[in-house]
């Protein structure tokens, strides 16, 4: 990755300020319009984000794991 590139786990780590509820910039665009597609990405600690703008998709480090509710277990008969 050159200097010019934006990696998106880097993008969306906490850094020195609180980033809570921050959202991740676009690593393509540097554009501040995403959305939260998944709160679960590729990995346990990643989120699936969308740019509003470019529309590529990508994945960001989540920084608080309380928020996201446990699955329900399977409903038996």
């Amino acid at each position: 990755m050159t200097d010019g590139e934006h990696d998106p786990l880097v993008a969306a780590a906490p850094s020195g300020a609180d980033r809570r509820g921050a959202t991740p910039a676009c690593p393509f665009c540097d554009s501040a319009a995403v959305e939260l597609v998944s709160p679960w990405g590729g990995q346990i600690v990643t989120a699936q984000w969308r740019c509003l703008d470019c529309r590529s998709y990508f994945e960001a480090i989540r920084d608080a794991f309380d928020d996201v509710p446990a699955p329900s277990p399977p409903l038996s008969d």
